[in-house]
């Protein structure tokens, strides 16, 4: 019987392991599904793992240790949706749950592709040629690749007109009253907007919270913070200020609260809890 170097968690009834490095794949009755000569062993989906070479390509197997795709590619990205990016030959392409690739690879790299280019409610943003489109699920056009730019924003898209951006639908119909500098969304699917240089936020519904006037506005946790000439404050995602403006910074100070400290002297000024954002004096 074999000695593994390594032995990781059961899962699905398998469990990687290495000898000399290399790694493989058991299951309970320590059979040897994968034999241990691959670099790495990742779960893809269930019951479907992807093999990594010395060269540092990728390939499917099932928990027999098939081969369910035939190519070797670049890089196979995390589920989202249902689909999968995958490069091969510096091209993206698209599999399914069961490591089926389903859109050829045909389109190129951009920058974020990894977020951007995730099929979201069955549309997925694409680049040929230096220009930008969406498919559908079948690889189809939806909207033909003739845009400078394109990122999805929860139910809208984001489409790059003359260095400025507009604000398009799902079905691809301009909304947006305003060209904006640069539009991003939050986590909560809040839209970051900008406006001859200063930020604001609008919500899903397209509801102004903040207007745009602030030089910057950031994310921590499930707040805002928000400046401007009068300095740092925190708001929520509602636009409701919880520490007015003041020579603030904002860290967390654990998983529960967050700590206001003087940016000039150091001094912590108050303590929020995250939860009720109930705002505490320091001790």
């Amino acid at each position: 019987q074999e000695v593994y170097d390594d032995v990781l968690n059961f899962k699905n009834g398998v469990c990687p392991v290495s000898i000399n490095g290399q790694r493989g794949l058991i299951n309970k009755e320590m059979k040897l599904l994968i034999p241990c000569m691959y670099e790495g062993i990742y779960l893809f989906s269930d019951s479907i793992y992807i093999t990594t070479t010395k060269d540092e390509l990728r390939q499917l197997r099932n928990a027999k240790g098939e081969i369910i795709n035939d190519s070797l590619f670049q890089e196979i990205h995390p589920l989202t949706n249902g689909f999968a990016i995958c490069i091969k030959d510096n091209r993206i392409g698209y599999l399914n749950q069961k490591g089926i690739e389903i859109i050829g690879n045909l389109y190129e790299p951009f920058i974020d592709y990894d977020i951007l280019g995730n099929f979201n409610n069955g549309r997925a943003v694409v680049s040929q040629d230096k220009k930008f489109g969406i498919i559908d699920t079948t690889g189809q056009f939806v909207l033909k690749t003739t845009h400078n730019f394109i990122k999805p924003l929860g139910r809208y898209y984001g489409i790059l007109k003359k260095e400025k951006w507009t604000l398009m639908n799902s079905s691809f119909e301009t909304i947006s009253d305003t060209d904006f500098e640069s539009i991003n969304m939050l986590r909560n699917q809040s839209l970051l907007i900008e406006n001859d240089g200063r930020f604001g936020v609008m919500d899903q519904e397209l509801n102004v919270i903040l207007e745009c006037l602030y030089t910057s506005i950031s994310e921590i946790d499930d707040f805002l913070i928000v400046s401007g000439e009068e300095g740092n404050a925190l708001f929520n995602y509602s636009g409701s200020e919880i520490i007015p403006f003041g020579n603030w910074s904002f860290y967390n100070a654990d998983q529960d609260h967050l700590v206001v400290v003087n940016a000039e002297t150091g001094v912590i000024y108050k303590y929020i809890e995250k939860e009720g954002l109930r705002v505490i004096n320091r001790p």
